[in-house]
């Protein structure tokens, strides 16, 4: 008799085709601060997670799905020291994206959005990206932080910003466009 994975899916290598192997030794490379690595894991669990966020019914289309996946990846980053057990990296990003598809689709429903749209097969952002990414947000001041987190994760229109963090919409416009130029010049794009 076969032991039952109690729901457990299994996670196969895209390389070799077999279980996955070296999860755990990526995942403790990754802990201390080795972005190849985690370039690794991305690879490894990027379409999957791409496929649970799509399979969610997420609205907007490949670039939404896109940008949850870009998302799932910079919470697993910032919180590796979470994982309890390396060997799960893949479930557990999986989690993540799906709970973002989850928090997405709250969102959107609230908001009335009518369009469901479903893509697993969109391409997922460049892990080097990623990681470079929310290097490169996590490195703003506060002030442009909140403003794009406020705008950009939760949605929010600049009149509910300004009400937010007691400030002008047009100061709201102006620590945008800021740390929109401070995200380029980091990222060395013009």
């Amino acid at each position: 008799m076969e032991p039952k994975d109690h729901g457990r899916e299994s996670h196969m290598d895209p390389e070799t085709g077999g279980p996955e192997s070296g999860v755990g030794e990526l995942v403790r490379r990754s802990r201390s601060g080795d972005r190849e690595a985690f370039g690794r894991l991305y690879e490894r669990s990027a379409r999957r997670v791409a496929a649970r966020i799509a399979a969610a019914g997420v609205r907007g289309g490949p670039e939404a799905v896109a940008d949850l996946v870009h998302e799932a990846f910079i919470k697993a980053w910032r919180n590796l020291a979470g994982l309890r057990e390396e060997g799960s990296f893949g479930a557990w990003v999986e989690t993540i994206g799906a709970n973002l598809a989850r928090d997405h689709l709250a969102r959107d429903a609230r908001r009335g959005a009518a369009e469901t749209a479903r893509h697993a097969g969109s391409a997922p952002p460049d892990p080097a990206r990623v990681v470079e990414l929310a290097d490169a947000v996590g490195s703003l001041p506060e002030e442009m932080r909140a403003v794009l987190e406020l705008r950009f994760r939760q949605g929010l229109g600049y009149a509910k910003i300004a009400s937010r963090l007691d400030i002008t919409e047009e100061n709201v416009a102006v620590r945008l466009h800021r740390a929109r130029r401070r995200l380029r010049e980091l990222l060395g794009e013009s």
